[in-house]
């Protein structure tokens, strides 16, 4: 992990283990989306801002992190301002109301997955559970991701429960299949 994140992100985090991304895979997946300094990736349900974050450091991309719950944009927003980056925004909004067409690469982590459990390790409680909203969020995101031109990509990290549209195409598999590389090709 760079320096500047590393007091940011302390290692041995309880919330790394089941939340957030880790540090091989962000840099893994920040490889296969930026294709470009024009590269703007989505990271959908991005929690405290790792992913945005790191890869920002990691590339001259643009991110942008979309979170329902708002501690954790405020969160995210805290240690983008700690840093000197340039290239990361952070955004509190239901992801039904982003317009994935402003971007060209989008990343994945199970975002919606503590919606099938509601009884199982939840990140806090800021927020209702529902197997509903889980089908709601996901046919959004599905919708939006078909709507897409030919050329996107995408990465979903342990994402069991999603498949994106028939148009796009497996390019790379890695870590047990929990890690899956697409790219939008009709």
């Amino acid at each position: 992990m760079p320096a500047q994140l590393e007091e940011i992100f302390p290692k041995n985090n309880k919330l790394d283990t089941y939340f957030w991304t880790p540090n091989r895979i962000i840099s893994e997946a920040i490889n296969w989306l930026v294709t470009s300094s024009n590269t703007k990736i989505l990271d959908i349900g991005s929690g405290s801002g790792k992913f945005c974050l790191t890869g920002a450091l990691q590339s001259k991309a643009h991110f942008t992190g979309v979170e329902k719950r708002k501690n954790l944009v405020k969160e995210s927003n805290d240690k983008l301002n700690k840093s000197s980056l340039q290239n990361v925004i952070f955004v509190h909004s239901n992801i039904t109301a982003i317009d994935f067409s402003k971007y060209n690469a989008f990343y994945f982590y199970n975002p919606f997955g503590e919606h099938l459990n509601p009884s199982s390790e939840h990140l806090d409680n800021n927020i209702s559970f529902s197997e509903d909203k889980f089908n709601i969020y996901q046919d959004y995101v599905i919708n939006q991701l078909n709507k897409l031109k030919k050329g996107v990509r995408l990465v979903t990290y342990y994402s069991p429960y999603f498949s994106p549209p028939a148009s796009f195409f497996i390019q790379k598999i890695s870590k047990d299949g929990n890690l899956v590389f697409w790219t939008k090709t009709k």
